[in-house]
């Protein structure tokens, strides 16, 4: 699997706003018929499907603010499963703030239609998502969608409750973010708002389902949700699992026997100098080595800071690796200090390959390992305890041996490594909805069951 990057600060975030309007604005929709057909228009025509893709019988209303989901090739709320494949027809919605979309609804397959609703203010992004979808949504014989999945309890919950309730859909609400923390409030100015709209809108939803193990708790102890459990998750690490290294590190990078490993992106946000300060004691050692896996316009940088503390010579910087599993099985420990999905998935090949970490601690990290037994967990910009844990390690061979083991089960329990299980199991996390809107009303409708 591609190690994947993320653009997470603030600035890159405002300029891939503006692209994005710039984008909307001014181009034109591509040269087909199909692009500009309606959804009345195309149900009202010739059957779509004509592939063997086996998908389900349900015409799904899917409600984000993921702006990614607007390129027309990754309709994909994971980066892995295409929406295309699980449903007979797949609506979504893009809730955004800026300037009008010139095309705000558009066929972008054989089965799938993108909406861009825009407003200028995060708060009237309810209203223009209702009213968009009311629109192109609404036909004779009612309200198109079988079933409505909000991506957040925010703004997309408050739309995809508005048109559950007003026209009887359930309703499933996907709890991404823990709301409840000082650092989603400090992420955005809105979010000191936002924090309150859960109270809102997840009672309204007959299924909810969370990222995470502390999600999932948070949103249990607070609500009452006939269907809660955690959205499923993929990773192939079976080839990280099960392959044989072809190089020897120790034969390689001769006189070193000992080797701890950083992989990551060598930027601005690099935090591959907090991994070199936590290893400056521990690199005194000739024996020992860091191996950095990775590029980038700061890596020399980074090569300045090794030279000034003396221990240049027991880091050894690797632009390109052809053979990662031979670095991810050959090397001793790994230090994970960046925290962007790119570093997290580094780390999760680390950990299918059965290799101890010590990394900075987020939140979904802690979901996955159990500090002190699956990896050790250290707290952003604590270099001492990074340190500390790297000392810790470094001297008990057993406690490596166990850790990584623990690692390797986290993974193989809570990742599909099948692309087809994963999508018969994303997709029935979805389609639970149904069954739980239904055997609700049957309790609703018999006379002999008392209320609540």
């Amino acid at each position: 699997m591609v190690l994947r990057n993320r653009l997470s600060d603030r600035d890159a975030s405002e300029r891939e706003n503006v692209m994005l309007d710039t984008v909307l604005r001014s181009t034109t929709p591509q040269q087909s018929s199909e692009k500009l057909v309606s959804v009345e228009e195309a149900i009202a025509g010739k059957r779509m499907f004509s592939s063997g893709v086996k998908r389900s019988a349900l015409r799904v209303l899917f409600i984000s603010q993921d702006t990614r989901l607007l390129n027309p090739s990754t309709q994909s709320l994971d980066g892995y499963v295409q929406l295309k494949d699980l449903f007979e027809e797949v609506h979504i919605l893009i809730l955004r703030t800026g300037i009008p979309a010139k095309y705000p609804a558009l066929r972008v397959d054989s089965n799938v239609w993108m909406y861009t609703a825009t407003a200028k203010a995060w708060w009237r992004l309810p209203k223009a998502g209702i009213n968009l979808l009311e629109q192109e949504l609404v036909f004779a014989n009612g309200f198109r969608p079988d079933l409505v999945v909000a991506r957040d309890p925010f703004e997309s919950g408050l739309v995809g409750k508005a048109l559950a309730q007003k026209y009887e859909k359930p309703l499933q609400i996907h709890v991404l973010k823990n709301y409840n923390t000082h650092v989603f409030r400090k992420e955005a100015g809105k979010n000191v708002w936002r924090r309150f709209l859960p109270r809102y809108t997840i009672p309204q939803a007959i299924s909810v389902r969370a990222d995470t193990k502390e999600i999932l708790e948070i949103v249990k102890e607070r609500f009452n949700v006939p269907d809660l459990s955690l959205l499923p998750k993929y990773h192939s690490y079976k080839r990280f699992a099960k392959a044989t290294p072809k190089i020897d590190l120790k034969e390689k990078y001769k006189p070193f026997i000992f080797f701890f490993l950083f992989i990551g992106k060598l930027d601005s946000n690099s935090t591959a100098y907090q991994t070199i300060d936590a290893l400056r004691t521990v690199l005194q050692n000739p024996r020992i080595c860091l191996l950095i896996l990775g590029d980038g316009p700061a890596k020399s940088e980074f090569q300045k800071r090794a030279k000034i503390l003396g221990i240049e010579k027991q880091i050894i910087f690797e632009s390109k690796v052809a053979d990662l599993v031979s670095y991810l099985k050959g090397a001793h420990v790994a230090m994970v200090t960046d925290t962007t999905e790119y570093a997290d998935e580094a780390l999760l090949q680390a950990a299918a390959a059965g290799l101890p970490a010590i990394m900075t601690q987020t939140e979904r990290r802690a979901d996955l390992f159990e500090d002190n037994v699956s990896g050790l967990l250290c707290a952003p910009d604590d270099t001492a305890a990074l340190t500390k844990a790297v000392n810790e390690l470094l001297n008990n061979a057993g406690k490596r041996n166990i850790m990584g083991e623990y690692a390797a089960r986290m993974v193989r329990e809570r990742f599909h490594d099948s692309e087809h299980q994963y999508q018969e199991a994303f997709r029935n996390s979805i389609e639970e909805t149904i069954l739980v809107e239904e055997q609700s009303a049957e309790k609703n409708d018999d006379p002999a069951t008392p209320a609540d």
